[in-house]
């Protein structure tokens, strides 16, 4: 093989005395590259009122995709304070991996998927249902399990959870013990992923 110097004009590269090839690369977030794509997705379900200290289904998310799985990029929830919840009790949260049933499958709310690429409609294949209070989840495993204040939120900017096709991804809430009144508040940011683009 023999290399030319082409001092980089069009698309002959260049190659310096030392028989060195010079390139250049561009590197831009991995959010940004999904969103310029429109292969970056959002969702924000409002507030899910909790009215007793029962645990509750808030949240299902499930991959419809045969080829391109879900990966998860951000998660954000909020739990404002709780009317009649004891002070020394904390708020417990639960996500859980492929559930098999629980009412939230069938009483839960449809709720929408949002392209964050603003001239994009493109919706993932993929199912979201907001929870509502005493709504339950059967089955599945438990991924995560963390205990936090009302009043209070968590962020996981990079929990790169991977939803394949068929899997999903399920989120309850107990709240503090006596409380009558709490909005919980969910929030993820997602991408599509070819894997061809990637593996």
């Amino acid at each position: 093989m023999k290399l030319e110097d082409g001092t980089g004009n069009s698309f002959l590269a260049r190659v310096d005395g030392q028989n060195h090839l010079h390139t250049r690369a561009v590197r831009i977030p991995e959010n940004l590259y999904a969103s310029l794509k429109a292969e970056l997705f959002g969702c924000s379900i409002g507030a899910v009122n909790l009215t007793n200290a029962a645990e509750s289904a808030v949240l299902y998310l499930k991959c419809e995709d045969q080829d391109n799985p879900l990966v998860i990029t951000h998660l954000n929830y909020y739990f404002s304070p709780s009317t009649g919840g004891s002070a020394t009790v904390p708020v417990f949260f639960r996500m859980l991996r492929n559930i098999s049933g629980g009412t939230i499958l069938t009483g839960g709310t449809d709720w929408t998927l949002a392209n964050y690429n603003f001239s994009s409609s493109i919706a993932p294949q993929a199912t979201l249902i907001k929870g509502a209070q005493g709504l339950t989840a059967s089955g599945g495993s438990v991924v995560v399990q963390n205990a936090i204040g009302a009043g209070y939120g968590a962020s996981d900017v990079s929990p790169g959870i991977v939803l394949p096709n068929g899997s999903s991804m399920t989120i309850l809430v107990t709240p503090p013990t006596g409380n009558t009144s709490m909005d919980v508040y969910v929030c993820a940011r997602f991408m599509s992923v070819k894997l061809s683009d990637v593996l």
